[in-house]
């Protein structure tokens, strides 16, 4: 039972435990079982947004296209984003787009940039949403990674988890059409998505200077030393803004017998800031596509389903490669190389 798999003694657990070693295929297969069985055999519905004629990061709040279609989904509770239906040349969607005012029949197009535009909403620095922001590593422009995007910390109320669930249901959505989607999270965000423990190296991997700190700090081998830090108790978050470890942790010293607590303490912090973000992203994707197989899929491969793999296969290229004059089509030197 995949559902106990949290708990040490049940063969889920063993199974979950064991998904590195299992064939991609077989897992892929079972998860594209369970989403056929789970599929709505009801009508998509029709979705009518208005988005003016500025860009995506210039859009009030309530203007944004992400805003529009969830409110309509919200207010309606027949809209389960679970049926698909196939317009145009097997392209799937999960409902027709009307972008008033601007004319077009979607037999597939409409639906799809209606997704491109709320994954570019929610991945802008001058956006309204606020629901991601540009990882340390971008925001500094250091170390790798500089394309990712974090949960907004800040961002913990009913309201804003709401929102983030409906993150999830468009990833779900993204499963059921499959459309990739342009969403560049970090392993900190699909990680607990599928039941694995984030590390000091994950946070390392979008906050480069954070994880340099805490190599150093560890490296420290005496009480001089340490204090030359002149560290107190308190850790920069995600977000850039200081959390306190302690009441008044900023003008509390860490002293050199405290150390190993202190660096315990600011990694777990660091580890857990975003955790309630993606928990409520995990729930919004549960609703439309069944969490059941997660457990067995590596964060990488749920990544790879809902945003597509980042690998770019040259066969596949050439399948679709039309040569117009061109001497010699595919066997001239230079399509070769």
């Amino acid at each position: 039972n995949l559902q106990l798999f949290e708990h040490r003694h049940e063969m889920g657990h063993l199974l979950a435990r064991s998904k590195g070693l299992m064939l991609p295929s077989l897992k892929e297969d079972a998860f594209k079982a369970t989403v056929s069985e789970t599929r709505g055999h009801g009508s998509t519905p029709t979705f009518k947004v208005n988005r003016g004629t500025v860009v995506a990061e210039k859009r009030p709040f309530e203007k944004t296209v992400f805003r529009q279609i969830m409110k309509q989904v919200d207010k309606s509770s027949t809209i389960t984003l679970l049926s698909v239906q196939e317009r145009g040349e097997g392209q799937k969607q999960a409902w027709t787009m009307n972008f008033e005012g601007e004319g077009g029949a979607d037999h597939g197009g409409l639906f799809r940039e209606s997704m491109k535009e709320m994954c570019e909403e929610l991945q802008s620095r001058k956006g309204h949403l606020r629901l991601f922001l540009p990882c340390p590593n971008q925001r500094l422009a250091a170390g790798t990674n500089q394309d990712k995007w974090v949960p907004n910390p800040g961002c913990k109320s009913e309201k804003y988890l709401e929102m983030y669930r409906f993150v999830g249901k468009l990833m779900g959505v993204a499963i059921r059409t499959e459309s990739a989607i342009e969403l560049d999270l970090p392993s900190l965000v699909w990680k607990p998505m599928v039941g694995e423990v984030c590390a000091a190296a994950d946070l390392a991997a979008v906050d480069e200077m954070f994880g340099k700190e805490l190599e150093t700090l560890k490296a420290v081998k005496n009480k001089e030393q340490w204090d030359a830090h002149e560290k107190h108790w308190q850790v920069r978050s995600m977000s850039g803004r200081m959390i306190n470890l302690v009441e008044n942790g900023g003008s509390v010293p860490v002293e050199y017998a405290e150390r190993e607590t202190y660096l315990h303490e600011a990694l777990q912090v660091r580890l857990k800031e975003c955790i309630p973000q993606a928990n409520a992203i995990l729930d919004g994707l549960s609703t439309v596509v069944p969490r059941l197989v997660l457990p067995v899929m590596t964060w990488r491969e749920l990544e790879n389903t809902i945003c597509g793999t980042p690998v770019i296969d040259p066969e596949k290229l050439k399948k679709i490669t039309v040569y117009e004059n061109f001497s010699g089509g595919g066997t001239h030197p230079t399509a070769i190389m």
